[in-house]
């Protein structure tokens, strides 16, 4: 998908910034939230370029110095936080609260690094449990703190912020809350909820939908060389996620999808008893961390098609609008299960716990 422009496909996001960048006006957090794979990283690079670069706002072939090193993430003014899964530690344990980077976490970085350079919307992929620590943010606080290396300014780029353990958000929230002079914070997430509330009020929200389903097809056939049947069944698992879309195209994610739904489907209906035989059953087929992180997807997009289907009926009934409050729920339900599997609970329990409250929303709507 590299050669279409992020803001090509996002129009309303690069409408907004394009927009604040001309009057000057640019916020100094953003908050890029939608589906895993609908153009956040890229939108983060080119909105690097809106704010350092001057001509980059104009009809700017992106080729000048400071673009080109934003986009080879190389430029000394732009700093990135990306999730790491490596559980190196420090030599010294009463250093390790404020250590830098490991060398496996250098390491990891500059692997997605050279990966992004070659395709800014490849998917992240991890062997193990990402997570962001609070000694990353607290670098971040650190760097932005100081005189820009070359620019009059600098920016912070927080990638898949849902990953942040609540230590490492108070350090952000406060460096948002106090930011320090000609510095930006540009965070992308997909899951709103697993933010503390006062960063989400402090930045101003841009958001990502789901990317029409035809494109999805379209760069599936060109790109990978999928035939027509592979790519439309890819496209509609993929709920407008190029990430998944992927995924989907590289592996038997209907595999994944179908336990999702009988997990669903238990939680909607019947005792229970139910939905503990449903998680045992789907967990006993071993899922990894981007498989369990799936089912979620699945989850979001049927709520989400739930809630607009019946969104659009006038005269709503009291009852009616109980429905999609306790949808509404779920939602919100499902977005702390998945942070709290970010944050290291154990992914059967988590799930299991989740879809309870779920039932149990769904039982008295």
């Amino acid at each position: 998908m590299n050669e279409f422009s992020v803001f090509d496909i996002q129009k309303n996001a690069g409408q907004t910034l394009h927009a604040a960048a001309k009057r000057n006006r640019l916020a100094h957090a953003y908050l890029f939230h939608g589906l895993e794979g609908t153009g956040k990283w890229p939108a983060a690079v080119e909105t690097a370029k809106l704010i350092m670069c001057a001509d980059a706002q104009k009809d700017h072939d992106h080729s000048c110095d400071i673009c080109r090193r934003i986009a080879d993430y190389h430029h000394p003014d732009v700093h990135w936080i990306l999730p790491g899964s490596s559980r190196e530690k420090p030599g010294n344990a009463d250093a390790a609260e404020d250590a830098g980077p490991t060398a496996a976490d250098s390491e990891e970085q500059q692997d997605i690094f050279t990966a992004k350079r070659e395709d800014s919307w490849a998917p992240l992929e991890y062997s193990r449990r990402p997570y962001i620590t609070m000694s990353k943010v607290r670098a971040l606080q650190y760097a932005l703190t100081h005189t820009p290396v070359e620019g009059p300014r600098k920016i912070g780029i927080i990638i898949n912020a849902e990953n942040m353990r609540a230590d490492a958000q108070a350090v952000l929230l406060k460096t948002i809350e106090e930011p320090p002079p000609d510095s930006f914070i540009i965070i992308t997430t997909s899951s709103r909820n697993a933010l503390l509330p006062t960063i989400l009020s402090r930045c101003q929200a841009v958001l990502f939908p789901p990317l029409p389903l035809r494109l999805i097809h379209d760069r599936l056939v060109a790109q990978l060389g999928l035939p027509e049947d592979a790519a439309r069944r890819a496209a509609e698992l993929s709920g407008g996620g190029w990430a998944r879309a992927r995924r989907s195209a590289a592996e038997d994610w209907q595999v994944w999808y179908d336990a999702a739904t009988a997990l669903l489907n238990a939680a909607g209906s019947g005792p229970e008893t139910e939905v503990a035989l449903a998680v045992d059953a789907v967990f006993k087929q071993r899922p990894d961390l981007n498989e369990i992180l799936f089912f979620f997807d699945v989850w979001r997009a049927r709520l989400n098609a739930t809630l607009i289907e019946n969104s659009g009926q006038d005269g709503l009934q009291p009852a009616h609008r109980d429905s999609l409050t306790a949808i509404h729920n779920c939602c919100a339900i499902l977005d702390r299960t998945r942070a709290a599997i970010i944050g290291n609970v154990t992914p059967r329990i988590a799930v299991a716990a989740g879809l309870l409250e779920v039932h149990r929303q769904l039982s008295r709507k």
